[in-house]
């Protein structure tokens, strides 16, 4: 009686995986439930799952047969909702749509030659056998049939093993070979449902005798039948080209368990995982007797697995309940390890290609590799110093993976994993889990599938949370690299010089949040994050929702179409084209560059903008427009907007207030005349700009000369001499947008008093416009406010400015001219002496 090694099938974004086929190689096809309830199809290969959707398909494509070649065929939904067959044939999808069918074409086997079998269904809906053989296809209705006539099976002479329904609804099994029908009647049955044939012509399947399922094998005209012991009810499904059939049986309690015939011997087949009352159903086995199928759990969860026969297998059974034993098992062995439930009374097993099944609270370390490990409820079990374990694992289990690399572990509810450990590391592990938790260690590469799992990661790890949502996992150590690829939801909690990668999710609402400072960032295209945390380096792809918050001084860039919130912090750096950025009150130093980008400020905003045709809504903000910013429309009532030469605006609103600075830029040492903190903001370009930077001044008693230190957290970087000094404030720091510092006295729209150049406020809409002149100081400075309704000419009389000339382009001369109407037409269009146009 052979024994097994179960691998269990499940794809890692499914909610319940069903295998169908399996060819000589091991490779495995079929079909998995999403959690929307659309269906799947999969192709599993040596650890490997690979999609199979064909484009064609609305929200259905079920794989169910593969051949020796990897050929695989199944079928799809269309937009209509009527089901059509495809051919996949290395990534290439050929459909499968027999020309004489209304309602659609089902293939149900491919033989090893890429013959296609199936039904198609007419405009009755009756079907018809088909055969696809070399772009032909034949049309397989057996003559006695009149409600239908199935295809099971066909083998690479091209012989097909099938059924048809008589009139009176009972079903009759053939063999059809070549053109010829051959009626396939268990002489026992009422009805006869052929399942499967091997190259030699031998066919089993299924009879019935009133209700009751009784299993056949039909070999050179003689039947034989096969009915498992153990069993109430048989059901063979398969059979390969050695003979040996493959099905399952009913117990007394219902109950399904596979089954092995082989030589007039039943070998059950139960997955170790399948849960009481749930039941292990298999449905093929190939030339190398592995068999396929799934096993239900508790909640009718259907999970695929494939089963390998260990040959001549050495059993031991360790059983002792005190544990402490040491079992050398042999090459391809299996090891039986029984509970002991007790706490560090662990067994050793030394094993390498084997088999170890471990019963409920078992607890054992397991060295070696290439193994096939079954761990049962409550167990604890480490993997030291070897490599691509297959592991099952039931819930409640704990399991530490030690020194290896290349594990593939499935998980159950509520397990544990240590992963690395003791200065050792694990490399290109793959675990399955779902509400479990995990402790990754210092150097180590692990992928996790699956959802609500919870966790921690040290230093230098490489961690893939993928196939899942709604994972939380904290990032303890530097130099972590963490990708995120699932269904969004994530929680990830990182320290500086962590790296995290956030793929795509596409879906409103499942946003990942992020909590890191001094990291890096990359979003892809069209995913959801929040990031909490400061003097992050952030990448943005396109078509994405990211929100930044709770931190300064991050340095973002954004792909086009992504919408970017800003919710709280300053000094952030955002360079965007064609982005939405959404700022929250009281956000301040923010540098935005970038074209086509629209800007929705909250009150007290404090930010600075380079670029052209952006659009800024916002109240009561302070917004700096760098030198050359075009074209950019301001909408809102109360700003204060600072301009420099070359920029040009529109403005919708009231009560705005647009500013002219002068920009100088300084370096250590330099000497700055006339300073006028009111108007002159200094540009410090050869320092980098940092929050932690300050300028204080200090100056000489009579406050006309000093100097403006300027300090990198506490020390003394640069020192500007001032001269003749006009005004001076309180410094703001910002980042100039080229890398370096501004200096910039935060404006109250308040004039100073003793500037050597009058500021000149003009009122007209309710906007004002504020101009400085700076070329040509007036020996009388005057501050005038005026009514908001007062006309042009009638101001500048008030004001007592006929004849100053210098206040407007058109009357640059020194001498007195009169200043009237024609020279201000709308105040809609006006020209400051130092060159600014404001539109």
């Amino acid at each position: 009686m052979p024994a097994y090694s179960y691998t269990n099938i499940g794809y890692p974004f499914g909610l319940d995986t069903n295998a169908q086929a399996i060819n000589d190689t091991g490779q495995i096809a079929g079909y998995y439930y999403d959690g929307s309830g659309s269906v799947h199809g999969f192709l599993y290969s040596g650890g490997t799952y690979t999609a199979i959707d064909d484009p064609l398909g609305v929200g259905s494509t079920t794989a169910v047969g593969i051949n020796a070649f990897g050929q695989i065929i199944g079928a799809y939904s269309n937009s209509s909702g009527v089901e059509l067959g495809f051919l996949y044939n290395g990534g290439t999808y050929t459909t499968i749509d027999d020309p004489v069918a209304a309602n659609g074409t089902s293939p149900t086997r491919i033989n090893d030659t890429g013959q296609i079998i199936g039904e198609y269904y007419d405009s009755s809906y009756v079907a018809h056998g088909f055969l696809y053989s070399g772009g032909t296809y034949t049309t397989i209705d057996d003559p006695f049939a009149t409600t239908g006539t199935f295809l099971s099976s066909i083998n690479t002479s091209g012989q097909i093993a099938g059924y048809y329904f008589d009139a009176a609804g009972n079903s009759h099994g053939f063999l059809y070979s070549h053109g010829s029908f051959t009626a396939i009647d268990d002489p026992f049955a009422t009805t006869t449902f052929p399942t499967g044939i091997n190259a030699s012509g031998q066919i089993t399947g299924e009879y019935r005798v009133g209700s009751v399922a009784h299993s056949f094998l039909y070999s050179g005209g003689t039947y034989t039948t096969i009915d498992d012991p153990l069993g109430v009810a048989t059901y063979a499904q398969a059979i390969n080209n050695n003979g040996q059939i493959a099905g399952w049986y009913a117990d007394s309690s219902g109950v399904a368990h596979g089954f092995l015939y082989s030589g007039g011997t039943y070998t059950t087949i139960d997955d170790p995982l399948a849960t009481p009352g749930g039941g292990t159903y298999t449905f093929t086995i190939n030339d190398s007797g592995q068999l396929e199928g799934f096993y239900q759990d508790g909640s009718g969860i259907s999970h695929a697995f494939f089963a390998t026969p260990i040959p001549n297998p050495v059993i031991i059974d360790v059983t002792n309940p005190d544990g402490g034993t040491t079992v050398n098992g042999a090459t391809g062995g299996t090891v039986l390890v029984g509970g002991n439930g007790t706490m560090g009374a662990d067994d050793l097993i030394i094993i390498s290609n084997g088999v170890v099944n471990m019963a409920n609270d078992a607890h054992a370390d397991v060295l070696g590799g290439n193994n096939s490990i079954t761990v049962g409820q409550g167990d604890e079990i480490g993997i030291e110093g070897g490599s691509n374990d297959t592991i099952t694992i039931a819930s409640g289990s704990y399991l530490w993976l030690n020194d290896g690399s290349g594990h593939v572990v499935n998980g159950a509810t509520g397990d544990t994993f240590t992963i690395g450990g003791n200065g050792q590391s694990e490399n290109a592990d793959v675990i399955n889990a779902s509400n479990s938790s995990f402790l990754i260690e210092a150097n180590t590469n692990v992928t996790i599938h699956g959802s609500n799992n919870t966790g921690s990661g040290a230093a230098n790890d490489t961690i893939d949370v993928t196939g899942g949502a709604d994972n939380d996992l904290q990032i303890t150590g530097s130099g972590t690299d963490v990708s995120l690829n699932d269904n969004g939801g994530d929680i990830i909690v990182a320290v500086a010089g962590t790296t995290i990668a956030v793929a795509g999710n596409g879906m409103s609402g499942a946003d990942d949040v992020l909590v890191m400072s001094g990291g890096a960032v990359t979003v892809a295209n069209n995913a959801h994050a929040d990031i909490i945390g400061g003097s992050d380096v952030l990448a943005v792809g396109q078509h994405d929702t990211i929100g930044v918050q709770g931190g300064n001084n991050n340095a973002i860039t954004m792909g086009s179409g992504s919408e970017l919130w800003l919710n709280s912090g300053n000094g952030d750096t955002v360079a965007a084209s064609g982005s939405v950025i959404l700022i929250a009150a009281g956000v301040t130093n923010t540098s935005i560059s970038g074209t086509g980008d629209t800007i929705k400020a909250a009150n007290g905003d404090i930010f600075n903008l380079t670029g052209s045709n952006d659009s800024i809504s916002g109240s009561s903000d302070i917004i700096y427009l760098n030198a050359g910013t075009t074209n950019v429309a301001i909408t809102g009532d109360n700003d204060t907007i600072h301009i420099r030469s070359g920029d040009t605006y529109t403005l919708n609103g009231s009560n705005d207030t647009v500013v002219t600075d002068t920009v100088t830029s300084v370096t250590n040492g330099s000497t700055v005349l006339n300073f006028n903190a009111t108007t002159s903001i200094l540009d410090l370009t050869s320092l980098a700009y940092n929050s932690s930077v300050t300028a204080t001044p200090n100056l000489n008693s009579g406050h006309t000369a000093g100097t403006l230190v300027i300090a990198d957290h506490g020390v003394t970087v640069d020192t500007i001499n001032l001269t003749n000094i006009t005004s001076i404030g309180s410094f703001t720091v910002r980042s100039d947008g080229s890398g370096g510092t501004l200096l910039v006295d935060p404006l109250d729209g308040t004039p100073q008093p003793g500037a050597s150049a009058p500021l000149v406020s003009v009122s007209h809409g309710g906007d004002r416009f504020v101009f400085t002149e700076l070329a040509t100081p007036h020996s009388s400075p005057q501050h005038v406010v005026p009514d908001q309704d007062a006309h042009p000419t009638a101001f500048a009389q008030a004001a007592g400015l006929a004849g100053i000339g210098q206040f407007f382009p058109e009357v640059h001369a020194a001498g007195p001219a009169a200043l009237a109407e024609p020279h201000i037409p709308n105040m809609h269009s006006l020209h400051g002496p130092d060159g600014f146009h404001l539109v």
